[in-house]
Formats: structure tokens, C-alpha cells, sequence
């Protein structure tokens, strides 16, 4: 699984863009791109892992009680 989706240069990127009040240059178009075309996918991943975490946690505290009395 990897730990973050934009890499460091991306984000600086995007942080000096919104900064600059929406001067657009070739690597914020190339970021909006493959943003538009691949956040669908991060968006579903994302939802997928807290629906996870969620029923993990939810699980955890069902079984917890019972590994205290064994």
C-alpha cells in the first residue's frame, strides 16, 4: 500500500498553485489531468479502506470482552 498519492513535487505544486491565486503552468494541467482521471479510483479505494478500519474496530470490541476472560 503505498503512504500518500501526490509525491512531494506534486504537492508543492499544488500548494504554490493555490497560493498564486490560479496561475496555471504544464505541471498543474498535467496534475489536474491525471487528477480528474484517476480520482474516481482514489476516492473508491479510500471509502473501501474505512469500511475496513470501521468493521475491524467493530470487530475488536466484540470479541474483546471474551479475550479477558480466557
Amino acid at each position: 500500500m503505498y503512504t500518500r498519492i501526490l509525491t512531494a513535487n506534486e504537492r508543492k505544486r499544488a500548494q504554490a498553485y493555490l497560493k498564486a491565486n490560479g496561475k496555471k503552468s504544464t505541471p498543474i494541467r498535467q496534475l489536474v489531468t491525471r487528477s480528474k482521471e484517476h480520482l474516481p479510483r482514489i476516492e473508491e479505494d479510500l471509502r473501501l479502506l474505512k469500511e475496513v478500519l470501521d468493521h475491524y474496530q467493530h470487530m475488536m470490541k466484540r470479541t474483546l470482552p471474551e479475550a479477558h476472560m480466557a
